[in-house]
């Protein structure tokens, strides 16, 4: 399992910005790794959620740790 936490600016929306990081990661994986079937890297949705309070950093952490 891997989550990742990205620090976006205004200009590019969050939507925009997670297409682009699973379209690089899944371009690196595929040239290690060989994957059969209808598997995938990625699940078809992701949290979008915005970690800009202490209180939110530690749901965040939580989150991470209770995987």
């Amino acid at each position: 399992m891997c989550i990742f936490v990205v620090s976006v600016v205004d200009e590019i929306s969050i939507q925009n910005a997670t297409r682009i990081v699973k379209a690089y990661g899944s371009r690196a994986l595929n040239m290690t790794y060989k994957m059969t079937g209808d598997k995938r890297w990625w699940t078809k949705s992701a949290s979008m959620r915005f970690i800009n309070t202490q209180a939110s950093l530690e749901k965040a952490i939580e989150y991470v740790k209770n995987q």
